[in-house]
């Protein structure tokens, strides 16, 4: 009788980890995330794998992202360029897990990584990764007309998984593109009086959002956010900061305050803080609308004074 017992919670068992389904939806970064949640609504738990301040270049996955990206049913994410560190892992994932790269989706205004003598590259001692020459900028979100396009493509993808949803994720997806409309229309209205300002950024990260409401970046420095410049590096920089007469240079969040008055020491230049990713946003569907706002107003506050 035991015997016969035992024969069939084991069969149970079994049984559940034989058919057991993949369910809830991943996405890799926090803007992604916002977007994705915002179609979703209350169908489905959409999961965020980068969080805080991690980059997605160089990100490490612990077992538990491993387990989570492997019993998910759908994962989001942006490229392989930008997620780097997760290339060979979801080139790896089970045919359970449907697995949408962006960067493929239809209609995309995708812009060249810019190679002007201005524009340092973006190599591996920085974010532990490079980019080829002709290759795009994947940091397409950031111009409010992609992230449009962006929602209709998660739109289609989510219904051809999750058709019994479509008509919410339709609803949902017009209720996120009206408040994207306006808001790029205040945007416009709040940056006109910077929009002819020279500035720097330490990342060459922001070029969709600069194209999209015509602001004035005039060149980039490529600077690691732990490390000190050697003090042939800081002339440099500093040689460039002059010569491009620039008001203001944004750094982002993870570079050392000391690092950065090391090498502006001597200029008047103002320093601001631009983040593309919103590393100390709340995640949520409102982060995606809360992140271009948070640039808007970073680049006034510094541009403006």
């Amino acid at each position: 009788m035991y015997k016969n017992v035992f024969i069939v919670i084991f069969s149970l068992l079994f049984a559940n980890q034989v058919f057991a389904k993949n369910t809830g939806i991943l996405v890799s970064i926090k803007p992604l995330h916002s977007l994705v949640s915002a179609v979703v609504g209350k169908t489905d738990k959409v999961s965020l794998l980068i969080k805080g301040s991690m980059s997605p270049h160089s990100f490490a996955l612990k077992p538990s992202d491993t387990k989570l990206l492997n019993n998910s049913a759908v994962f989001f994410y942006i490229d392989d360029q930008l997620e780097s560190a997760l290339k060979k892992t979801v080139s790896g994932l089970p045919n359970d897990v449907n697995v949408f790269k962006v960067s493929t989706f239809k209609n995309l205004n995708l812009l060249p990584v810019r190679e002007d003598v201005n524009w340092e590259e973006d190599g591996h001692d920085h974010h532990g990764h490079g980019h080829d020459h002709g290759s795009n900028d994947i940091h397409f979100w950031l111009d409010p007309n992609n992230a449009i396009k962006i929602i209709k493509g998660i739109t289609q993808k989510l219904s051809s998984i999750y058709p019994e949803n479509i008509s919410a994720y339709k609803i949902n997806a017009k209720h996120i593109i009206q408040k994207i409309v306006a808001l790029d229309s205040s945007l416009k209205a709040n940056l006109e009086s910077i929009k002819n300002k020279p500035y720097i950024v330490f990342h060459d990260a922001y070029q969709y959002f600069e194209k999209a409401y015509n602001l004035n970046a005039i060149g980039s420095i490529l600077l690691d956010p732990e490390l000190p410049p050697s003090p042939q590096r800081i002339i440099k920089i500093r040689a460039k900061i002059e010569n491009l007469k620039a008001h203001c240079v944004f750094k982002e969040p993870q570079f050392k305050a000391k690092i950065i008055n090391t090498v502006i020491e001597g200029s008047e230049i103002k320093v601001g803080i631009l983040d593309p990713l919103g590393a100390n946003i709340e995640p949520g569907p409102e982060m995606y609308l809360n992140l271009l706002n948070d640039l808007s107003k970073n680049l006034t506050g510094c541009l403006s004074l």
